[in-house]
This record gives C-alpha cells, structure tokens and sequence, in this order.
C-alpha cells in the first residue's frame, strides 16, 4: 500500500465516522421522542389515608377516611369515572355498551351491568356496594358527549360504614391491579434504557480508544518531522490524522452527552417502578388501617351511647 492510498482510506474513513455519528444520533432521538412525556411524568407521593369528618347530603356529620387520587396510572386500564368498573373500558353514549347507574348511583356500561345482574338472578347485587336491584332498576343516563376527566389528584372520602369498607377495598383492589398491570412495561422501558446506555458507553470506549490509537500515530509522525529536521509528509497525512482525530473526538463527546441524557430518564423510570411496587404493596396495610379505624370509631359511638344511657341528662350536641 503506497502513501497515497493510504490518505484515501484515511479520509474514507473519516466521513464514514462523521456519518455513524449523525445516524447514531438521529436514531437514539427517534427512538425516545414519543416516551418523552411519559417517562419523565412526575409521580406523586402515596399519601396515607386519613381519618376526617365531613358534611353528608343530609347535612349530617359523617365520620371516616379520606384517600387522594394520584396521576400514576394509565387511563387506559385504570378505575377512573370515564371507564366502566365492570369490564374497565370506556362506556359511550349511545349502544350496547352506553352510560347507566342503579339506584345506589354507581355507574356502569349498560351491557356490562345488565349481564352482571342477570346472572345473579333472582336478586342481584350493586357490584360495589352491595345495594339490592335488578336489571329494571337499571338508569340510563342521557348525555351529549363523554369527555376525559381531569387526573389531577383529587380527594375520595369513604365513611366509616360497611359499605364505605366495601367501596374501600374495591378502591385499593383496582390501584393494586393498575400498579401490577404497568409493572412490566415500566420495567422493560427501564431495561431498555439500562442497555442503551451500556451500548453509548461500548461505543463511546471505543471511539476514545480510536482517538487515542490516530493522537499516537499523529505524534509519531511529528516526531519523525522533528527528527530529519525537514518535511516528510509530502502527502498530508498528518491533516487526514488530525481530521481522523476531530471525527473520533466529536463522536465520542456526542455518545457521553447522549449517554448522559438517558441518566435522567433512567432514574425517573425507577421513580415511577418504586411507586408502583409501593402502591402493590401498601393496599393490604391500607385496608387494615381502614378497618382498624372502623373499629375505634364503633368503639368510640358505643362508648358515647353507654355514657348517655348511664347519664339521664345525656343528649346529642
């Protein structure tokens, strides 16, 4: 191989590096453009649930706990007000499957509930409350339009009654079930952006070792120039080194800075796994403390009604 040809290759290859470096670019920005939101969303802390009182539609003081709604889960699958608790897909307006209620105010798809009560027959149950109803006590609600609900986080109160037990545990049933259903995708995203940051730093390894190859052959060139004390680079090699090098030095510092950006994502994806490994694990401690509330509050009324039994003058504030 002459000088010359050897310059040839030189350049080749340097273009051939500058074009690795923009598709290598162009491909891990296509690659994540549409996880962007997503991967990035805030995770809201998992506030306990709390003991309060508030006024009922009767005007009368109603005592139990108050749980607040976060924007974790995917309105896709989870138990939101726009999907139906049955089958947890969105109802419509119109059709087989449009809004209704029962009498108890709970709303379902209308194919969804009349199959529920039908096969529970003769007496038929609300699937979250229990209430006593039949596929003719059914409701149809007539709406223009259906619209998303807003996912801010928002209070949910369940009073201190088995029925607020049992709307409960429906509650924190479906979180838990949203959280196990979102665990693997999280999961492989997240193993996904592990693997592409050990690629960025394979490639990255390997360019500076390029780098460090063609600065090595470019300081022996200039050794050798210093030597014989005249010009022994007639056909420019030292240029198509130095541009070698420029190439390897701008892809390396192009993969560190790529490899950097996916930190951030990663450590949000860990974020957002642990709160979903937290809501999985924290629904059974909920619905203790929920009924362990119950209890005292229970106490607390019987404790009241013997006080004002053995107290003539007792009598309710």
């Amino acid at each position: 191989m002459d000088g010359r040809t050897q310059v040839y290759e030189e350049e080749e290859e340097i273009r051939v590096l500058e074009s690795d470096e923009e598709v290598e670019v162009m491909r891990i920005e296509e690659e994540y453009e549409d996880d962007d939101d997503e991967d990035f969303k805030e995770v809201d802390e998992l506030i306990p649930p709390k003991v309060t009182s508030w006024s009922g539609a009767d005007g009368k003081i109603v005592h139990g706990i108050v749980v607040f709604d976060d924007d974790l889960f995917d309105p896709k699958i989870s138990c939101q007000m726009d999907v139906c608790p049955i089958c947890f897909h969105a109802w419509t307006c119109h059709g087989k499957h449009r809004i209704c209620c029962l009498p108890c105010g709970h709303m379902y798809g209308l194919s969804c509930i009349n199959k529920w009560l039908l096969q529970s027959s003769p007496c038929g149950k609300c699937p979250q409350c229990n209430t006593l109803c039949s596929h003719k006590d059914v409701i149809l609600l007539h709406v223009s339009r259906l619209s998303a609900q807003n996912k801010a986080s928002s209070a949910r109160y369940f009073p201190f009654k088995k029925r607020g037990y049992r709307e409960f545990k429906f509650y924190e049933q479906i979180r838990r079930r949203d959280a196990r259903k979102l665990i693997p995708n999280i999961t492989q995203r997240l193993l996904h952006v592990f693997q592409e940051m050990q690629v960025l730093e394979d490639q990255y390894t390997k360019s500076m070792t390029q780098w460090n190859n063609v600065k090595k052959q470019l300081e022996e060139l200039e050794q050798r120039v210093e030597e014989f004390g005249k010009p022994v680079d007639k056909l420019g090699q030292a240029d198509a080194l130095k541009r070698q090098a420029d190439a390897l030095k701008r892809q390396a510092d192009e993969l560190e800075q790529h490899g950097d950006a996916l930190e951030p994502r990663a450590r949000a994806l860990e974020r957002r796994l642990d709160a979903l490994h937290e809501r999985v694990t924290q629904c059974e401690p909920r619905l203790k403390f929920f009924a362990q509330m119950y209890e005292e509050h229970q106490l607390k009324i019987k404790k009241k009604t013997e006080l004002c039994t053995a107290t003539p003058t007792c009598h309710e504030n």
